[in-house]
């Protein structure tokens, strides 16, 4: 017999463990494999798929297994869907920002990246707009950073909160401010700003967005500027710059 594996015994015990729980099996695998992050990403899967049969306590008991902190914000989101579809939504925020809190942000960028954004966008969708906004801020790309922001202000407009959207388009354009040597990627989220800042008859806002655009725009040398162009003076016009767009 080889060193380490299992005896009669042992092996009947699990065959036993796994009738009255069939994911022991899936556990035992998660938890031998190397890495935190290994382990992390199969325990994970295996939270997701117990809250999918309504088997709450079981999922709680896998998360606190998680060490690998991204792994463990992923599967805390997953369990804050659970809470939302339940209706249970003062606990699906709570569990969300732990989620937020929880992202390990000097992990590979992307993938947090993609986890704030997620993570932000739920928060939004259930009205969390303070702790989404706080989310979006943490987001080290700056094109996502304000995509998210936008979003935010979407779902605030939806909800009917003006002032709020208005406010967070305000921070949307002071993050697209500090995107530097993206000058086509810049120019296009301030337009996108600007539309919600008319739909929303934010005049003081969006004065202030199409005058950054309108000298990005100009100043810039990059591919689809004219398509650009166009677009400004179409926003321009539907604000009631009719003047500015017929110079």
């Amino acid at each position: 017999m080889l060193w380490g594996a299992p005896t009669a015994a042992q092996t009947d015990a699990i065959t036993e463990l796994a009738k009255k729980d069939p994911f022991i099996l899936v556990r035992l695998a998660a938890l031998s494999l190397e890495t935190p992050g290994e382990q992390g990403e199969a325990l994970a899967g295996l939270v997701e798929a117990e809250l999918a049969r309504g088997l709450l306590k079981r999922a709680r008991k896998e998360l606190e297994r998680i060490t690998d902190r991204n792994w463990r914000a992923r599967a805390l989101t997953r369990l804050g869907d659970y809470q939302r579809e339940k209706g249970r939504i003062k606990e699906a925020r709570a569990t969300l920002a732990t989620a937020a809190a929880t992202v390990d942000t000097k992990a590979d960028r992307e993938k947090v990246n993609n986890a704030l954004l997620e993570i932000g966008e739920k928060q939004a969708a259930l009205g969390d707009f303070t702790e989404a906004r706080k989310t979006a801020l943490r987001i080290t790309n700056g094109v996502q950073r304000v995509q998210t922001l936008m979003g935010i202000a979407a779902q605030q407009t939806l909800a009917r909160n003006n002032s709020g959207a208005v406010k967070t388009l305000a921070g949307a354009m002071a993050e697209t401010r500090k995107i530097k040597g993206q000058e086509s990627e810049t120019a296009r989220l301030a337009l996108q700003v600007a539309k919600q800042q008319t739909a929303l008859q934010d005049i003081k806002g969006v004065n202030a967005t199409l005058k950054f655009a309108d000298a990005t725009i100009l100043d810039g040398a990059f591919p689809g500027r004219d398509n650009a162009l166009a677009e400004l003076a179409a926003i321009k016009s539907k604000s009631g710059d009719h003047w500015a767009a017929m110079a």
